[in-house]
């Protein structure tokens, strides 16, 4: 089988241990980096230190469930690993934002094109939820202008498009800069508004 071009990070967590390096050795065979957990406490610190690009959680741990973990893992993509054949199960790990729901022991090469499956949908939700982030912001920071300035939608807009043509920087990162400005300067409008006006090169031309 070959090997995986992009050195993707799958952690596997199940406290089985003949499961888990029968999963384990799948992936690193696959050319997949592999870490293991053996509990919820174990792959909650292996999360923060290594950022996975993939989960595989077991349902059944020694000190919590798979899906009390999911709350701590928030924002990581991940698969459950069970026994369990329930689809109410898969329907409650999905509502949690489950990818998908993986049969133990697992089949090859099937459960190796559901872990790349999963990995891509991961990233495509990741960029998703990034982009959407990054909407908000601009509109925060548009409606910012608006209340702040005076400034009509349309304006601020393109008051906003204009300065990152200028300075040839994107508007997310021109929004994240004002919105840090206004939280600096939080409850004093007239303060805001000269902040805003003197990062935007605008002088009076609003009368802020």
């Amino acid at each position: 089988m070959s090997r995986h071009t992009a050195p993707h990070t799958v952690l596997v967590v199940e406290d089985t241990d003949t499961m888990r390096q029968l999963i384990c050795t799948l992936l690193s065979q696959a050319g997949y980096q592999v870490l293991e957990a053996v509990d919820g406490a174990s792959a909650l610190y292996i999360v923060h230190e290594h950022d996975p690009d993939l989960i595989l959680l077991d349902i059944h741990l020694p000190d919590m469930t798979g899906l009390d973990l999911v709350p701590f893992i928030h924002g990581y993509p991940f698969v459950i690993l069970t026994l369990d054949t329930d689809p109410k199960l898969f329907d409650q790990a999905k509502k949690l934002g489950a990818l998908n729901y993986f049969i133990k022991p697992p089949t090859v090469p099937e459960f190796l094109n559901n872990v790349a499956l999963a990995i891509q949908q991961g990233k495509t939700r990741s960029d998703l939820q990034k982009a959407m982030q990054c909407n908000r912001n601009i509109a925060k920071t548009v409606g910012l202008l608006m209340g702040t300035l005076g400034l009509t939608e349309a304006t601020a807009d393109q008051c906003l498009r204009d300065y990152a043509t200028r300075h040839r920087r994107s508007l997310h990162d021109i929004a994240e800069d004002i919105l840090s400005l206004a939280a600096v300067c939080s409850g004093d409008t007239p303060r805001m508004a000269q902040q805003l006006s003197s990062y935007l090169k605008m002088g009076n031309a609003f009368n802020p």
